[in-house]
């Protein structure tokens, strides 16, 4: 458990307008905007209680499990916003269009990862299945925000809801933008000698897709991104030290991006209905690229050896020791004098 306070950044606090250029179309047409971005200069920071909790196996000396849950419980989180200004533009007299950050009064991310990798390096296993192996991961996000809808300017949030903050003020939990629930890669893998190959597979859900606008006081518009997968193929030969041969297919079969806009209808603060256009098709293009990576004197581009270390040098040798001559015995005593004498 942890807690962390993050605060805005300048970006995001810059107070600074921008508007752009003006369209062509004459007020009062349908769909018919002069839109601008600026920053928010009373953001107030990112206040959070984070837990989490992991769990790791090893099984073999190329294979591991792994799995962990995530919560963050948040305060202030910021938010891409757009928001329709209440006075038109002056110069055109279109409606404006404003997008900037804005602090979000809760919002949760709580879910959960689970991750592989191993060889099959197995001993009941023949030799040449050894040198394959895979890893994979999958993935659930669930994040929700708590958003103020349709409040009127001189209402505060916590009072944003019917009557009193307008006809269609409401306060509700909405998915985080460009935040997918699900999201899975897999990836074969093959190792022997010098050659090395990955073929990749990658899949996520479909999301909501850049800021939530308000239109006109009763409706919402908002992109949602539909489910993207992708495969991509990586192999390299190593020929020796100095020459490596690569080939390279990205985006194996092209399928295009697609989102949708999604219109949200309210009445008296509550969703009535939900209509869905189509928005954007994009195809991405696939890559196949091959060629040569030469590396010229690898002998010279190595580190230099280390400093051999330091040796202190030895003590100076104890001064030599002198012997000395070995008293000499004391004489004897004289003889005693006879008796009768």
């Amino acid at each position: 458990m942890s807690k962390t306070l993050t605060r805005p950044t300048f970006q995001q606090l810059n107070p600074s307008l921008h508007l752009d250029q003006p369209t062509g179309c004459s007020p009062g047409a349908s769909n018919c905007f002069r839109t601008g971005s600026g920053g928010n200069p009373f953001l107030n920071p990112l206040r959070s209680n984070n837990y989490d909790a992991s769990l790791e196996y090893y099984f073999s000396n190329t294979g591991f499990a792994s799995i962990s849950a995530f919560r963050r419980d948040m305060k202030g989180f910021v938010l891409t916003r757009q928001f329709q200004f209440p006075d038109p533009d002056p110069v055109t007299g279109l409606p404006l269009l404003i997008t900037g950050p804005v602090n979000t009064q809760e919002a949760k991310i709580r879910g959960f990862e689970g991750q592989i990798r191993t060889f099959f390096d197995f001993d009941f296993l023949p030799t040449w299945a050894r040198s394959f192996g895979i890893e994979a991961n999958a993935s659930y996000i669930d994040a929700t925000a708590q958003y103020t809808l349709f409040c009127s300017p001189t209402i505060t949030q916590p009072a944003c809801d019917a009557p009193l903050g307008g006809p269609n003020a409401t306060t509700r939990n909405l998915p985080i933008p460009d935040v997918s629930k699900w999201n899975f890669n897999v990836t074969g893998m093959y190792e022997r000698g010098p050659l090395s190959a990955r073929l990749s597979y990658s899949w996520r859900g479909k999301y909501p897709e850049g800021p939530l606008g308000e239109r006109d006081g009763f409706y919402t518009l908002q992109g949602r991104a539909r489910p993207s997968p992708r495969l991509d193929f990586s192999s390299s030969y190593t020929v020796n030290d100095n020459l490596t041969l690569f080939l390279d297919w990205t985006n194996i079969f092209p399928r295009p991006f697609k989102s949708d806009i999604v219109r949200v209808n309210y009445a008296g603060g509550q969703p009535t209905s939900t209509v869905i256009f189509p928005m954007v098709v994009r195809f991405e293009e696939t890559i196949l690229s091959g060629g040569v990576r030469f590396k010229f004197g690898s002998e010279g581009h190595r580190a230099p050896p280390p400093p051999p270390p330091v040796v202190a040098p030895p003590p100076p040798p104890p001064p030599p020791v002198i012997e000395q001559p070995a008293p000499l015995p004391p004489p004897p005593p004289p003889p005693a004098p006879e008796r009768g004498d």
